[in-house]
């Protein structure tokens, strides 16, 4: 809508120039009328040019065909809370979290899970039986938060050999349920990273592995939450998860909307870029969104969120530096935070990616860090909002422990009255 702007006046028609005595009411009148109009125009025009610049939501009907929707509305809050961050369970707001999955537990080739590994009990199992998980476990319900047990597969020939053999199915589901029972789970979320491109009988087998293991344990336990992990880069590769057929078989699709730039990646570069594909970079995630929302219903769509970022020795300072290879890690929200407060660091807005990120000198070494931080955390929160996705997905709990306000970003965005 545009800006009300004040009544003009038409000075009258004159054949000749006005008498110098006159001159002091024209500069009046300019003053009172013409600058004011003036300077209306110019705020209008200069705020509404850079409103796609400012957030992302200002063409968000045109890039995911939909309409948009700003209201707030109940959204689900996936919180994943790895293993190694439990010693950090003290910092974790229960209360803004409607599911808390516990990652994980491991499975091997035939579909047992890995207790031990080597000559050591393998950490993730163990944690899930450690006296700090029953305290977590108590806290999750005492805050009416759903618990969700989170099952994994990384490597791609034990996830081939889960998904084609119909024993080796049967025995995850069987261990998956006794599990889900005896620790009062209330749903299952499937993360099978499979990295390698998918053959049509490799992606029938997931499509089918997804849709027994829902159907069965739904069958056993009622009411049962079913999630599934999504790589964001789906939309362009050939990858194993057929959307449009898992998504009658479970509640969420969680996309995995970063590591767009990684440890080993060749150039430093944005984690969870909300825009600059094509240009800067492969993929982003308002493209991502775009494909996924014409596959499956957006409410079931949770937009998974980065805690952290990526840290590179690089040759300058310049944005979107070459990295030194190998140099790559990563940089937890905490670590960027205590840098900003410790170091001497330049901290960049990034406009495309619409996120930031700094540099700083280590030892004489340069360090680039591309991270998130409130406002591009809270942007996206907004995409979440407007397009009608299901709600957001945080990897992960305990990489902003010791700082609460992105908790109050969530309470924020997604909890107080409109």
């Amino acid at each position: 809508m545009s800006p009300s702007l004040p009544p003009t006046t038409t000075p009258p028609t004159t054949l000749s120039p006005a008498p110098p005595k006159h001159r002091p009411r024209a500069i009046i009148i300019f003053l009172l009328v013409i600058f004011p109009l003036s300077l209306i125009t110019f705020l209008y025009f200069y705020l509404t040019s850079t409103t796609t610049l400012i957030s992302p939501l200002g063409s968000l009907s045109q890039i995911l065909g939909a309409e948009t929707h700003p209201q707030k509305t109940a959204k689900v809050i996936f919180g994943f809370l790895p293993y190694w961050e439990f010693k950090d369970r003290d910092s974790i707001r229960y209360d803004l979290l409607t599911h808390l999955a516990i990652f994980a537990a491991d499975f091997n080739d035939q579909g047992h899970i890995n207790t031990r590994e080597a000559n050591y009990q393998e950490p993730g199992w163990t944690a899930l039986n450690s006296t700090t998980f029953t305290h977590i476990r108590r806290d999750a319900k005492a805050a009416g938060t759903k618990l969700i047990l989170v099952i994994k597969a990384f490597d791609a020939d034990a996830i081939d050999s889960i998904i084609s053999h119909p024993t080796y199915t049967q025995n995850l589901i069987n261990e998956t349920l006794d599990l889900v029972k005896s620790k009062s789970y209330d749903g299952i979320n499937i993360d099978f990273e499979y990295v390698p491109e998918a053959n049509n009988t490799t992606k029938q087998n997931f499509t089918k592995f997804v849709t027994t293991l829902s159907q069965t344990t739904k069958q056993e336990i009622p009411g049962l939450d079913i999630s599934v992990d999504v790589f964001g880069d789906t939309y362009q590769g050939n990858r194993i998860w057929q959307i449009e057929d898992l998504a009658p078989f479970v509640d969420h699709i969680i996309i995995m909307a970063y590591d767009y730039h990684r440890a080993s990646s060749p150039t430093a570069g944005p984690v969870a870029p909300l825009y600059g594909a094509g240009h800067l970079w492969d993929q982003d995630i308002t493209a991502a969104l775009s494909y996924y929302t014409k596959k499956a219903p957006a409410d079931k769509l949770i937009l998974g969120v980065p805690y952290y970022g990526y840290e590179w020795t690089t040759p300058s300072t310049t944005y979107l530096s070459p990295t030194i290879a190998g140099s790559g890690s990563t940089a937890t929200y905490k670590r960027v935070q205590q840098l900003i407060q410790d170091e001497d660091v330049d901290i960049h807005w990034d406009n495309q990616a619409l996120a930031p990120w700094l540099t700083y000198t280590d030892h004489g070494s340069i360090q680039q860090i591309h991270y998130e931080d409130v406002t591009s955390l809270g942007l996206k929160y907004d995409l979440v909002r407007q397009s009608g996705l299901g709600g957001i997905g945080i990897w992960a709990l305990g990489y902003d422990a010791g700082y609460s306000n992105l908790w109050d970003l969530i309470s924020k965005k997604f909890f107080s009255p409109s």
